[in-house]
């Protein structure tokens, strides 16, 4: 079953910026959290999720004004000029705040790690295996017994976080983000056969 985010798309990624005479510098993350509309996959009442993969298309973002006397190009090189970005610009993370219902506070959106939350595995650049963090969120019993944080939706943001930058180079890495799609993979079990096992 195909879900999709509902035609979301974004300029997301990452840069630093300095100006040649030092004056000016910086860095940047961009991220965009989202959730799926589950409506068709939850009138199956007992169901395990075998596999769920959430892919993407990706491409150089148009335009990247980052101080006022500097534009680079959206995928660049430390010097600022053109790179190609094959591995692409963005991961994705499970956000730990209930966005949803409770506005984030200032500053990027908090996003769980393992022990605690589940595992994301990249497959390729644009796409990646989130079949444990959609088990979690949608089938109660695939939470560990130890308990752990299912996360809310998932969220794509620029791969390294904003402790990481130093803005002593020009490397930017920004895309324009599009076709968001869910591909889940569930088997119903026979009647009298067990649900969804606890992980």
């Amino acid at each position: 079953m195909c879900l999709n985010s509902g035609g979301l798309s974004g300029l997301l990624g990452w840069g630093n910026v300095e100006l040649s005479n030092g004056d000016q510098c910086g860095a940047y993350v961009l991220q965009l959290a989202f959730l799926f509309e589950d409506g068709i996959i939850d009138e199956v009442p007992t169901k395990i999720i075998d596999r769920a993969v959430l892919t993407y298309d990706e491409a150089e973002g148009p335009l990247c004004p980052l101080l006022a006397e500097l534009s680079t190009p959206c995928w660049s090189s430390g010097s600022g000029a053109p790179e190609f970005k094959p591995d692409g610009c963005v991961v994705v993370r499970i956000p730990a705040w209930d966005w949803p219902h409770v506005v984030p506070p200032p500053g990027l959106i908090p996003y769980t790690t393992a022990p605690l939350g589940p595992t994301v595995r990249r497959l390729g650049p644009r796409e990646w295996d989130v079949t444990e963090p959609y088990a979690w969120q949608n089938i109660q019993s695939s939470v560990p017994l130890g308990g752990g944080t299912p996360g809310y939706g998932f969220l794509l943001s620029g791969a390294p976080s904003l402790d990481e930058l130093t803005g002593d180079d020009n490397t930017v890495c920004t895309s324009s983000i599009t076709n968001i799609h869910l591909q889940v993979t569930y088997t119903v079990p026979a009647e009298g056969e067990p649900g969804p096992l606890v992980k």
